[in-house]
């Protein structure tokens, strides 16, 4: 395929749902190498499954990307969208994947969130009706991601139509506490609650900033919530995290009062004492990185690693007062 000398273009997202175009703003460094984004198309075309569906190029493309603001290396056409009918709908005289390797596009080399949201395509309903395809890709996708942290999730489309999205692959740790959470939610019927764990789900691809503050607000929520099931007010009426968790522990009386364990109250004080000082730190790179306060242009995101820990010790100090309470505590 001839290109004509053009600079690099950033991909142009249409939002479907709205109508609105937006540039990803996620800065994350991808994690799906460019071997692996080739395999899977690789993977598809030996399946026999057409990354298009039943769609033609550019009508499959321009439900992601704005095809009349891109321009065409085509120099008898203004636009990609004319560009790509003529080369693979009119002549077909492209590579089948001439997509994965267009810079219009940088789908080898681009943000995961880009690169995702095309296999989201592909094995949308509107673009493929065919089940034993839609599988066959999700296996393909499942398989070849799983090394990198994601795999694919069903979530509900307009009129009830069951879609697919990409979520992380969570640590056994994280996965552990944010199912105590979820479990004491049902229980309790705390609906915050309920949105927290569930947010920290599917934001897996999201900014640390977001999951940052999510992170922060499952173990408040999980705090406040143990703290009125047992009739307490916090103490200070504007509690710090840190705050929150102390009193949370004082209440759940998490040092056994026997002689038989006191070579274990010393440790367990001093354990205590460091997750109370964990929550701190919480608390603290949430109002300094969190999402929902205002930031100047000097901003930086953490990185992925850093939201990463704050979410892995939020959530084992999540599901530790939890499993505590629920051990001392009748269900409802």
């Amino acid at each position: 395929m001839a290109e004509a000398e053009l600079p690099p273009v950033s991909g142009l997202y249409r939002s479907e749902a709205i109508g609105t175009q937006f540039m990803p703003g996620n800065t994350t460094p991808p994690r799906i190498p460019p071997k692996t984004r080739h395999a899977i198309l690789d993977a598809l075309r030996v399946s026999g499954v057409k990354w298009r569906g039943k769609l033609t190029d550019e009508k499959f493309l321009a439900r992601i990307y704005d095809l009349e603001k891109l321009p065409s290396y085509d120099h008898r056409y203004p636009t990609a969208s004319r560009d790509i009918w003529k080369h693979m709908t009119d002549n077909r005289d492209w590579e089948e994947d001439w997509v994965l390797t267009d810079r219009r596009f940088n789908l080898v080399n681009g943000p995961d969130s880009e690169f995702l949201q095309f296999l989201a395509r592909v094995i949308h309903p509107a673009v493929r009706d065919d089940s034993v395809e839609t599988a066959k890709a999700i296996a393909i996708f499942n398989e070849a991601l799983a090394g990198v942290g994601y795999s694919v999730r069903t979530v509900a489309g307009l009129g009830g139509v069951g879609e697919y999205s990409f979520q992380e692959i969570l640590s056994p740790n994280v996965e552990a506490a944010l199912g105590a959470a979820e479990r004491a939610a049902d229980i309790l019927s705390n609906e915050y609650l309920r949105t927290r764990t569930a947010a920290l789900r599917s934001i897996s691809t999201a900014e640390p900033s977001a999951i940052i503050a999510a992170a922060k607000e499952m173990l408040e929520s999980a705090c406040k919530e143990i703290l009125s099931r047992k009739g307490k007010a916090t103490v200070q009426k504007d509690p710090s995290l840190s705050q929150l968790v102390k009193q949370t522990a004082a209440e759940l009386r998490l040092v056994p009062p026997g002689a038989e364990f006191d070579q274990a109250k010393q440790p367990l004080k001093s354990l205590l004492t460091s997750l109370a000082g964990a929550s701190d730190a919480i608390g603290l790179i949430r109002n300094a990185f969190g999402e929902g306060h205002g930031k100047d242009s000097k901003f930086k995101q953490l990185e992925q690693a850093h939201a990463g820990l704050v979410l892995e010790a939020s959530a084992a100090l999540t599901e530790f007062l939890i499993m505590a309470w629920l051990a001392q505590e009748p269900e409802p």
